[in-house]
């Protein structure tokens, strides 16, 4: 094998390549990246971690064609260590991979190849969808930080992902809270609803980055296939049935408070301080004095007592919550006022942003301590 190339086409394939290398005791090769020459020039870079496998397409001024497996982190650290100026010149002696500049010259050994994975390929004739990297990546975003941490129940571990009336939605709740942002795209009623594993999502976030692009995505019962102009994606998708979370939506509420986000986003960098370990806060709702009373309270910390203003509409309340899930979701509102809505104290919290009806959040209440 021997290329050369542009440090800069190299060491961006490579980043986002070995982002997807996995560790296994007993397959040392899934720590590699399978570097794949051809004569037509092009240069093809492979990695897996059994869960998430990628491939992305380089062009190349290629001399011989031929097929090794570097190890990913060290290849990385190597090109880190190159100028963004210098060319690139790749080539294989035997078992060693060369990696020569101007300036430099690098020797990797190389692993077999015949144990690294084949990737799972797309049939045809499977239904495919195209809509904009960054409006995709935003669904994921948007919605991965409510699901849950364990496998315990690999659905609420996964993100579900439907389209419904224009709309594809996604979805991710570990029970204690639940995100749901749409977007909007006309041949929603298309796509086949599937589950997203958390970690197959955050790989997919690792490697493709926002940008104005096209993503053409197809799925089947065991994987989704993501394929742009040079990266191709393929992840494990769960087996199982997302619970019906339309049901805990509130269709009314009976409190409505409408409150600054920035006064909430000051206030929870300094109330959290003096909760306990369960993150929580209690919140109470005062529609006479227009304000809203948050106490939290640590035996070994101190206590606080924060008043903000407020618009409110409705019934006093006072309900304790998790003061971390607030937080998590304020960070992806981003209108400048929010909605905190209320059916009665057993029911969730639903909170929006006064102006974004894309995003839903909602946060079960904690009962007291």
């Amino acid at each position: 094998m021997k290329f050369e190339c542009s440090h800069e086409k190299i060491f961006s394939a490579i980043s986002k390549a070995e982002k997807v290398t996995g560790k296994h005791p007993t397959l040392p090769v899934l720590s590699c990246i399978l570097c794949i020459a051809s004569t037509d020039g092009k240069v093809i870079f492979r990695s897996t971690n059994l869960h998430t496998g990628i491939e992305i397409t380089i062009s190349a001024k290629v001399e011989t064609a031929g097929i090794c497996a570097l190890p990913g982190n060290y290849f990385l650290q190597v090109l880190s260590g190159i100028s963004s100026a210098e060319t690139v010149l790749c080539e294989t002696e035997g078992d060693v991979f060369h990696i020569n500049t101007k300036k430099s010259r690098t020797k990797l050994k190389t692993l077999a190849v015949d144990d690294f994975p084949e990737l799972p390929k797309k049939n045809n004739d499977e239904m495919e969808i195209v809509l904009p990297i960054n409006d995709f990546l935003t669904g994921i975003k948007s919605v991965i930080f409510s699901g849950s941490n364990s496998d315990i129940k690999p659905e609420l571990s996964s993100i579900y992902i439907h389209g419904k009336e224009q709309n594809i939605y996604f979805v991710a709740t570990d029970a204690f809270r639940l995100a749901e942002k749409k977007i909007p795209f006309k041949k929603a009623d298309d796509i086949n609803s599937f589950l997203l594993p958390i970690k197959n999502a955050q790989d997919i976030l690792k490697t493709l980055s926002e940008s104005d692009e096209d993503i053409t995505i197809s799925v089947n019962d065991h994987q989704i296939y993501l394929q742009t102009q040079n990266i191709f994606i393929t992840a494990q998708l769960t087996h199982g049935n997302f619970p019906d979370y339309t049901k805990i939506i509130p269709s009314s509420h009976t409190t409505q408070v409408i409150i600054l986000k920035n006064d909430m986003v000051q206030l929870l960098k300094t109330i959290p301080l003096f909760s306990n370990h369960y993150h929580h806060i209690t919140m109470g709702v005062n529609p006479i004095n227009k304000t809203v009373l948050f106490h939290a309270e640590n035996t070994g910390v101190g206590e606080i007592h924060t008043t903000l203003d407020a618009v409110i509409e409705g019934n006093e309340i006072e309900v304790g919550l998790n003061a971390k899930y607030i937080q998590d979701g304020l960070s992806i509102i981003q209108s400048d006022s929010l909605y905190f809505e209320w059916l009665d104290i057993k029911k969730p919290l639903v909170i929006r942003g006064q102006h974004d009806t894309s995003f839903l959040y909602l946060v079960m209440p904690m009962n007291r301590n």
